[in-house]
């Protein structure tokens, strides 16, 4: 009866170890699971930092290239009035004597629809 009380305390110590080992288990488990989620929120918010450089660097280059596409059209523009206004100098008297030619031409003649 000696012999079955002590293996009876043997495995008694035996679940012990093993409640010990499973706690130590756990505790890890948790521990890793704490440290995992801690590594996340910095790799999350370094993320975000990024992201935020990124899009920042981006406004800045898209509106320092609509100050070059302002320039741009607006010196396209100046070349375009110049030339209408070049066209107008050079085409002014032709017009005028073309409008005043038509003016006073005038050949009477008896409308269509005028019965006689």
């Amino acid at each position: 009866m000696a012999q079955n009380s002590a293996s009876i305390h043997k495995i008694l110590d035996a679940e012990k170890e093993a409640a010990k080992i499973v706690e130590k288990a756990r505790e890890y488990r948790t521990q890793r699971l704490r440290t995992a989620r801690s590594e996340a929120q910095k790799e999350i918010a370094e993320h975000a930092a990024k992201a935020k450089a990124d899009f920042e660097a981006f406004e800045k280059s898209g509106s320092g290239s609509s100050d070059i596409t302002l320039q741009q059209a607006n010196q396209e523009t100046h070349l375009k009035e110049r030339e209408i206004v070049r066209q107008c100098q050079t085409n002014k008297t032709k017009v005028i004597d073309t409008i005043t030619e038509t003016v006073w031409r005038v050949t009477p003649e008896i409308h269509r629809n005028v019965k006689v």
